[in-house]
């Protein structure tokens, strides 16, 4: 049983540290998303706030991945 729990918190800490990855990919959308808004066009209020939105709800993810979960080999000495 401590085996299986420690295998499944490495699979969960290796995703939000993949957190970071897809910060980066949605930081490029997000950008993108605001640099190619017309001046003109009716929904540029709605596609700034989802651009905006993207960046800070995926850098949210990566910051929690990296900074709020210890590693899995300090859990398994916790569960040891």
């Amino acid at each position: 049983m401590l085996g299986y729990i420690v295998e499944r918190y490495e699979v969960f800490h290796s995703l939000f540290l993949w957190g970071w990855v897809f910060y980066v990919v949605g930081t490029c959308i997000g950008v993108g998303v605001l640099i190619t808004l017309d001046r003109d066009d009716p929904h540029k209020g709605q596609k700034q706030y989802y651009g905006i939105l993207l960046i800070a709800a995926l850098f949210i993810i990566g910051l929690i991945g990296t900074i709020f979960l210890p590693s899995p080999e300090l859990v398994k000495g916790w569960l040891q």
